[in-house]
């Protein structure tokens, strides 16, 4: 269960680093899907089931997803937390997922 919230607050750190990045640099996709500020999983379905890419998230919309969809505690999703580059904890743990689906694999 740790590995996993781990791993959700990985990607929620990928997509903060991502969408900071992408508002800082003013890039603009054209046809995007800009979700609600306040996004449900239903959202999250139609931006994928449309075909088009999703517009980059906002720190808050980050937290709201994580904490209301992802189930993670909010103290785990601070902008502070969010915006910092991953831990040795973090990269420790994408090897060790890594390792163990490829031993899965040879098995």
């Amino acid at each position: 269960m740790k590995s996993q919230g781990l791993r959700l607050l990985d990607i929620s750190r990928q997509m903060a680093s991502a969408s900071s990045q992408s508002s800082a640099q003013g890039i603009s996709k054209g046809k995007e899907v800009v979700l609600p500020r306040l996004p449900s999983v239903q959202d999250f379905a139609n931006a994928s089931s449309s075909g088009m890419a999703l517009a980059p998230l906002s720190i808050g919309q980050i937290h709201h997803t994580a904490v209301h969809i992802c189930g993670l505690l909010a103290e785990q999703v601070t902008e502070d937390k969010l915006t910092t580059g991953p831990s040795l904890e973090i990269q420790l743990a994408k090897v060790t997922e890594t390792s163990q689906g490829q031993n899965a694999d040879t098995a």
